[in-house]
């Protein structure tokens, strides 16, 4: 290269990288702090899904507990493996007792469940 142009393009090249020096510095750390946000609200989201899940298990459990407290001790529990269509004297006495828990309004169908990845058909 000439040593004319050189010396042409090195207030140039100056200029350009006191100016843009500082405009990088600022799209950096504001890119940041957005990616930080973002991620905290990612984390908040998981935080309350997990407590849905945590609520909605807590319901069933306390259902079974339900049902296994009023089933008499000395009577089995009923098992119909054999035969589904066979209902026991338990199940006729308090049919209830055998459904599962309401699905509060805040769950959403589906929740504890593994989410199916898009790429397996």
């Amino acid at each position: 290269m000439d040593p004319k142009v050189v010396g042409e393009l090195i207030p140039i090249v100056g200029m350009i990288s006191v100016f843009s020096v500082p405009v990088l510095i600022v799209y950096f750390t504001q890119y940041f702090k957005f990616k930080n946000r973002e991620l905290d609200a990612e984390l908040a989201s998981r935080k309350m899904l997990s407590e849905r899940d945590r609520e909605y298990l807590e319901a069933r459990i306390e259902r079974i507990e339900q049902v296994l407290m009023r089933a008499p001790a000395s009577a089995p529990l009923p098992v119909q493996v054999a035969n589904p269509g066979m209902q026991s004297p338990a199940m006729l006495q308090n049919p209830g007792l055998f459904e599962p828990p309401p699905v509060p309004e805040h769950v959403e169908p589906g929740m504890g469940q593994p989410k199916k990845d898009p790429t397996q058909g």
